[in-house]
């Protein structure tokens, strides 16, 4: 019975870890998605003028269509490097606070008699 209880702590203790290591993952990633929501609105206004402005000032000494593609390319440039942005942000390390679930697993468990008579060690 005891080491049902025993395996009953060690797996609560693990679901804890998990569900905070979870949890530190859902908020960065909800971050880097507002985020991405917030710049989009806001690239997508301030793209739409600085783009016509562009193919404005080519077009003063380019033909139509070579603005119009010079244009492209530059877009093309800007949205690869905000999504490259985008997915830096989302792959760095996560700082956590909690146990890992190894640290929680290793843990000695109260009234663990297996381990009574070794000297415990005081930090």
């Amino acid at each position: 019975m005891e080491v049902l209880a025993r395996l009953g702590v060690a797996i609560t203790e693990l679901l804890e870890a998990e569900g905070r290591s979870l949890r530190g993952h859902l908020v960065r990633l909800g971050m880097a998605a507002g985020i991405g929501l917030v710049l989009l609105v806001v690239v997508l206004a301030g793209l739409g003028f600085l783009l016509y402005g562009f193919f404005l000032f080519l077009n003063r000494w380019v033909a139509v269509d070579e603005a119009a593609l010079l244009v492209g390319a530059a877009t093309w440039i800007f949205a690869g490097l905000g999504l490259a942005f985008i997915r830096n942000m989302l792959e760095g390390p996560v700082v956590e606070t909690s146990a890992t679930p190894s640290e929680v697993s290793q843990r000695q468990v109260p009234g663990d008699f297996e381990n009574a008579n070794e000297p415990k060690s005081q930090s």
